[in-house]
């Protein structure tokens, strides 16, 4: 979904919000700093599954719970899970938008 303001404004961006949020998540729950780099195999499992749940939660009505973010050996063979709905989602993306509309 590009923004008629921002033309580079897109979904790659709202996951990179949402990989930043769950990196700071990750990090007051094991104490363990994420520094995510795309070369990373454990970030891009859960990018991969952050798109995932942007997509479902982009069909509107069809995703009326919170879904399920989780990857197993995440860091140090820790798993990670969280959860991610449309409130919370939007509360992460929403200064990409807010800087979209200046």
């Amino acid at each position: 979904v590009a923004s008629a303001f921002d033309r580079n404004l897109g979904g790659r961006d709202f996951d990179r919000a949402v990989l930043e949020h769950f990196a700071e998540e990750w990090k007051t729950k094991s104490d363990v700093d994420l520094h995510p780099t795309d070369s990373d195999p454990q970030v891009q499992r859960l990018l991969s599954e952050i798109e995932w749940a942007r997509q479902q939660l982009s069909n509107g009505s069809a995703c009326t719970k919170p879904l399920s973010i989780k990857v197993q050996q995440f860091l140090d063979g820790r798993y990670f899970a969280s959860t991610l709905d449309a409130r919370k989602f939007a509360t992460i993306v929403e200064p990409l938008i807010k800087r979209a509309l200046e």
